[in-house]
Parts: structure tokens; sequence; C-alpha cells
């Protein structure tokens, strides 16, 4: 028996994956309290996953710098899935964050969770949250240690 062009593309047809639906996309609203003092900046970083988190900028999959001021941001649009946020207090505007010898912070920091660690920054794991909804709204507390 033999299949005609028609034929043939219509069983083919089957085979092919259907179009995948547009990737749903949302934002993270961030809202950053106990900022001592106005000057200097407010380093927003959004991460993936682990690597880098909290404070190495150049790992973050987003990175904003906004006059300390400004107590709230907005990051997106960004894919729905699994997300942490670090927020530091950059008052010199040096654009990193300054730690002292043992590598404890000399400016404010915060993790989307607010989680308490006892030693050390916090984990991904701690600080991870689920975007899937158009917005996302999380408030940052941040510490001087």
């Amino acid at each position: 028996m033999r299949l005609t062009a028609a034929a043939l593309l219509f069983c083919v047809s089957f085979l092919l994956p259907l179009p995948a639906r547009a990737e749903e996309r949302g934002a993270v609203s961030v809202r950053v309290s106990g900022v001592e003092g106005g000057e200097g900046r407010l380093v927003v970083l959004l991460f993936d996953n682990r690597k880098g988190f909290p404070v190495k900028t150049d790992r973050a999959l987003r990175r904003l710098s906004v006059p300390a001021s400004l107590h709230a941001v907005s990051i997106g649009p960004v894919p729905y899935g699994t997300y942490a946020v670090s927020v530091f207090h950059d008052e010199d505007a040096g654009g990193k964050l300054d730690a002292n010898f043992l590598g404890m912070p000399r400016e404010g920091v915060g993790t989307s969770n607010n989680p308490r660690t006892s030693f050390g920054p916090p984990t991904f794991r701690d600080a991870s949250f689920q975007l899937d909804t158009p917005v996302k709204e999380i408030e940052i507390s941040l510490r001087y240690l």
C-alpha cells in the first residue's frame, strides 16, 4: 500500500511535539527594612542556585544597585522557579560587601526568608522561595553585625 504525501505528513504530525506554552514569568518585589542611614547603595542580588549565594555579585542571575534611601525594588520578569535574594548595604558604594579579617560583614546584610544563623551566612536552601505567581512580595530585614 502506498501512502500519499498528505497521508504521510498527517501521520508524522502526531510524532512531533506540540508547541510549548509561553514560559510563565513573574516579578519579585523586594522591600528592605532596617537600613541604617541613607548613604551609599543597596545591592540586591537574585540567585537561581547556591553557587555564589549570598554575596558573589558575578554569580547572581540579576544584580540591582539602588540608592540606600530607596527601600523597595522589583526584579523581573524572570521565569517561574526557585530563587533566593540577598541584599547588602554598600555604605561606601564600592560595589562589594566589606568584611573584616574574619570575613564578617562590616555593612548591613540580609536574605529572603530572614533565616537566623548562628555561624556563617545562610544557605541558598534556607533563603529560597518559589516564584509561581505574577508578583512575589518579600521583605528582607538588614542586620548589622
